[in-house]
């Protein structure tokens, strides 16, 4: 029985492993998948992320795939890991996502850097809050720093006044 088989049936063991044993061609897409049901249906993050790791290592430049590397880096917390192997990358999802790590490793300038590049996320919709809570995320994380106050103490409407969301890069819904 195939893991997306067993999985559709509840069967949560006999999916991962079926997707552990497959070989060949199709094994990085198979460890995504047990990757993705370790990190959402098992909550183990730290696991979710050996497994994404395994499937890049088997299909490097394969781009859905390391945006899932991206997603699971970042719920794992493994922010260098993640830059460190996507530093030659030119998708912008990726981008946003290396631009976040270089946030929670403490390199504001960096990451707004990133960001500021003209980023464009062709798989972003209408009404995706991704990039605009990342943008103040990071803007109330160098408010901080260079005002020297509270992260908690400053709001989104006094981040929006001061460091407005470009326009292409604000997909919220007005």
């Amino acid at each position: 029985m195939s893991g997306v088989i067993a999985f559709a049936n509840g069967m949560l063991d006999r999916a991962k492993s079926d997707f552990l044993n497959v070989k060949g061609e199709y094994e990085g897409l198979a460890l995504s998948c047990l990757a993705q049901l370790e990190v959402n249906f098992c909550g183990d993050f730290q696991k979710s992320y050996e497994l994404i790791k395994r499937a890049i290592e088997l299909k490097k430049n394969y781009v859905p795939l390391l945006i899932l590397f991206g997603e699971i880096s970042i719920k794992a917390k493994k922010y260098v890991e993640f830059l460190d192997k996507t530093e030659s990358v030119s998708n912008g999802r990726l981008q946003m996502y290396r631009s976040k790590c270089l946030m929670e490793t403490g390199r504001h300038d960096e990451a707004r850097a990133l960001l500021s590049k003209k980023l464009v996320v062709p798989d972003i919709r209408e009404g995706e809050y991704s990039i605009s809570a990342f943008w103040c995320e990071l803007y109330r994380r160098i408010i901080a720093r260079d005002e020297k106050r509270c992260p908690s103490d400053i709001t989104e409407n006094e981040i929006l006044k001061k460091y407005p969301i470009p326009y292409s890069l604000d997909f919220r819904m007005h």
